[in-house]
């Protein structure tokens, strides 16, 4: 973990030039007291540029709460403009949890990611400073507190993420889940043992697994990412009242960071009408259903391009072992994920990382069709059952009974396998396309004594 001294930040662009690089994740669950949420809404006032124009309120039957336009909203009119001393970021945990900062600096072993840093912090917030005075307190009270729909990969059970076999999105469930288990085993035996930690935290006791997995949720799904211009880096943080909005792959507002006055600002990209939901588009335009649903906790049945992440170890299983460039394609294979490029399928096109991954791993063994074509049976084949079972399934009442995440699981892997069906009937047309134009091809003339000669 490194202290920022400078808040000095570029703003990053993703899909155009006017969109966050975010992670505002998953749908927002609603707070346990409309009390706690009106005294939020009267602190968020001082940074609400449009007034009146628009407001948090429950929509949904889970609880679920979203920012809707009270009157007509115009393109280009800013909404909010949040300070940056008014989010959760390392600068302001610095200055107001001083000495928690400097432990979590010392004792933990190995370091802490700046997500780690929020999701202590916001613990620290929510149990051990109750009777303290700082500018977010009505925001931490406002946040949802049952976490019942709570979707993230922390809160599936094994028999959940069995839905998912066979899918990128169980790899990263499970590690999701082995690195958070990890990190609580770690934080255990150290910083939640400290004296400090143990006195400031007396009334609450001890950190709890349920406690870290409240505030990890939380992080996970609320945080952003800006640049610092002092460092080579992405800096994540939490912008209150933005964090409500919910996600829509057709947002309606956008987030700048606007460098020079440090301010987060909201602004709408279309004319919003009275009654609307205000949206934004999650994560960046490469971001399939599985990363949404680890990461946010659920999914975009709307979104009319969708991918499928392809694996590390599903690339190198389509390496033969007679292939004579064999140890060639590996190491380049290791060179390619070491940048943690996200390799990805979409229903009409690929990711050009994977384009010339899969160009270089197919030469001389078969033609890039053929191989890609492989490479989807290969995938396929990972799933337990098949997709013309699984749509079956989908209708059947067995389904209806499973648990949300049960279902936001089996649902994610069967847009996968659609999509995977998709490009393999895509691709065997072209296959046979080329086959056709090849028969077509007029005989060549046969060669005479002159030619030979």
């Amino acid at each position: 973990m490194k202290r920022i001294v400078t808040v000095l930040f570029v703003f990053i662009f993703a899909i155009n030039i006017a969109t966050l690089v975010a992670a505002i994740k998953s749908p927002r669950t609603g707070a346990n007291h409309d009390a706690y949420l009106m005294k939020f809404k009267q602190w968020a006032q001082t940074y609400i540029t449009k007034k009146n124009a628009y407001t948090i309120r429950d929509w949904g039957s889970d609880g679920q709460r979203g920012v809707f336009a009270t009157e007509d909203i115009k393109e280009g009119q800013q909404l909010l403009s949040l300070n940056w001393v008014s989010t959760l970021n390392l600068d302001i945990i610095a200055v107001e949890q001083k000495t928690f900062f400097e432990k979590m600096e010392e004792e933990v072993e190995g370091g802490l990611s700046d997500e780690d840093v929020l999701v202590l912090s916001l613990m620290m917030y929510r149990y051990c400073m109750t009777s303290d005075t700082y500018d977010l307190k009505a925001w931490v009270k406002a946040l949802p507190a049952d976490t019942s729909s709570f979707n993230s990969a922390l809160y599936f059970s094994k028999q959940e993420l069995e839905y998912l076999k066979g899918s990128p999105g169980f790899v990263h469930a499970l590690l999701v889940q082995s690195e958070a288990s990890e990190l609580f085993e770690k934080l255990e035996n150290s910083l939640f043992k400290d004296p400090y930690v143990l006195g400031v935290c007396k009334e609450h006791g001890t950190f709890t697994w349920e406690d870290f997995q409240w505030a990890h949720s939380i992080v996970s799904s609320r945080k952003i990412y800006i640049k610092s211009s002092e460092e080579e880096r992405l800096i994540a943080l939490v912008p209150p009242y933005i964090d409500f909005i919910n996600h829509n792959s057709d947002p309606n507002t956008v987030i700048d960071f606007q460098e020079q006055s440090g301010m987060v600002v909201l602004t709408a990209s279309k004319p919003i009408k009275k009654g609307e939901q205000l949206y934004l588009s999650y994560g960046t335009h490469q971001d399939c259903n599985s990363d949404f649903l680890i990461d946010y906790g659920f999914i975009d049945e709307e979104s009319p391009k969708n991918c499928v992440n392809v694996l590390y170890e599903e690339l190198y299983e389509t390496i033969q072992d007679s292939d004579p460039k064999k140890n060639e394609k590996i190491f380049i294979l290791d060179k390619v994920f070491e940048k943690e490029i996200r390799l990805k399928l979409f229903k009409g096109s690929l990711t050009e990382d994977l384009l010339k991954i899969s160009k270089y791993l197919s030469y001389k063994q078969e033609s890039l069709l053929e191989y890609l074509k492989g490479l989807i049976d290969l995938k396929l084949n990972h799933y337990p059952t098949r997709l013309q079972d699984d749509e079956l399934f989908l209708l059947s009442t067995e389904y209806q009974t499973l648990s949300t995440r049960s279902q936001l699981a089996f649902k994610t892997s069967l847009q996968e396998k659609r999509i995977l069906q998709f490009v393999k009937d895509d691709l065997q047309n072209s296959i046979n396309d080329i086959d056709i134009k090849e028969t077509a091809q007029p005989p060549k003339p046969k060669s005479t004594t002159k030619d030979e000669l």
